[in-house]
């Protein structure tokens, strides 16, 4: 990604510690992956998946 943390925050126009908090629950959930500004996003388990997605 091009942008720097504050810089993705600026873009979207949040708080960079709003954001990184954020980025950290998505990391936490399994969603995605990162570091720095190298982003990873993972496919969801079918296990998770709501009922209606299945």
């Amino acid at each position: 990604m091009p942008f720097s943390r504050q810089q993705l925050a600026d873009y979207l126009g949040v708080e960079r510690s709003g954001l990184s908090l954020e980025l950290g629950k998505m990391r936490d959930e399994g969603l995605l992956d990162f570091h720095k500004s190298h982003f990873l996003l993972k496919t969801p388990d079918a296990d998770r998946l709501l009922p209606s997605m299945r």
